[in-house]
C-alpha cells in the first residue's frame, strides 16, 4: 500500500507553483530596478552570485514549509492509529 502522504497534492503544488513564481518575480523585480536606477556596473560577477544562492535558500525554506503544510493537511484528525482499541 503506498503513502500518500509522500505525494504533493493539489493545493501542495498550487502553494509550490505560486511560491516559486514569486520568487523569481521578486529577484528579476530587483534585477530589473538595480538596473535602471544604478546602471550596469552595479551588476556585479559576486552580486550575480550571491543574490541567486540567498534567494534559492529563500525558495528552498518556503517549500520546507510548503511540505510540512501538506503533510500537516493529511495528518488524520483523531490523532495516531491506536491499533483500533
Amino acid at each position: 500500500m503506498a503513502d500518500h502522504r509522500k505525494t504533493w497534492g493539489r493545493e501542495a503544488r498550487k502553494a509550490l507553483l505560486g511560491w516559486t513564481s514569486w520568487v523569481v518575480g521578486c529577484f528579476l523585480a530587483m534585477l530589473a530596478s538595480d538596473l535602471i536606477s544604478e546602471g550596469p556596473e552595479r551588476i556585479t560577477t559576486a552580486y550575480l552570485i550571491a543574490r541567486p544562492v540567498v534567494f534559492g535558500a529563500g525558495w528552498f525554506g518556503g517549500v520546507l514549509v510548503i511540505r510540512w503544510w501538506a503533510r500537516r493537511a493529511t495528518d488524520d484528525p483523531d490523532g495516531a492509529d491506536d491499533g483500533g482499541s
